[in-house]
């Protein structure tokens, strides 16, 4: 188990220095004309336009409030300090990508895969992470305020000083996630059918049985 965290902590790393080093800042009209091709290859089914692939680019800083990107590639790219509320991510390839400070604030996040990713102080509050990977994400310092995670894997996430007021997690795979607390896990909506720590399951239950009852 340690030899596994170890390894999957180095590989996260490995992958935040990459983003970090990108091939450049993409230019506005370059990312206009790839969301573009990317919207109309999503209307087409896939018969015209150009899946988006932002793969290892520099978007940081970006303001990409409600834009389209269901499906995009963007692994290991540079998206720190960007603005995608209201984004359509779902299923997108976000893995080992840095979301430092970025601001996905009710951001459609169904099914994608944040594998490594790194989500240092982002803003994820109300968005939708149902099935979501977040595998050995850095989730530290985030905001998961009343996050849908039905379903998402957050195993060996590290999820210090994360909020996860009103969060949802049905369902959730919290299995060797890291610096999870009673205080923080008090606070959510659901726990329901989660995969958690022995000992913190055992501790919450004792104390805030209404957390494992079947939503409403």
């Amino acid at each position: 188990m340690i030899r596994t965290v170890l390894r999957y902590t180095l590989l996260s790393i490995l992958l935040i220095t990459m983003a970090m080093a990108s091939v450049g800042h993409a230019h506005p009209a370059m990312i206009k004309k790839m969301l573009a091709a990317h919207a109309l290859w999503l209307n087409t089914y896939g018969l015209e336009g150009k899946r988006a692939n932002f793969m290892e680019m520099d978007l940081s800083g970006h303001n990409m409030i409600h834009v389209e990107l269901a499906f995009a590639e963007l692994r290991i790219s540079n998206l720190s300090a960007i603005d995608l509320r209201w984004a359509n991510l779902c299923n997108a390839i976000l893995s080992g990508s840095n979301f430092s400070g970025a601001d996905l604030g009710e951001a459609n996040l169904i099914e994608a895969t944040l594998t490594a990713a790194y989500l240092n102080g982002s803003d994820l509050t109300g968005a939708n992470l149902k099935g979501a990977s977040l595998a050995m994400a850095d989730l530290s310092g985030a905001s998961l305020r009343f996050a849908n995670l039905t379903n998402a894997d957050l195993s060996g996430a590290d999820l210090r000083d994360v909020d996860l007021t009103g969060a949802i997690l049905d369902g959730t795979n919290l299995q060797s996630a890291r610096r999870l607390t009673i205080p923080m896990l008090s606070k959510v909506e659901t726990l329901y059918g989660s995969n958690l720590n022995p000992h913190l399951m055992q501790t919450l239950q004792d104390f805030a049985p209404h957390l494992f009852q079947p939503p409403e």
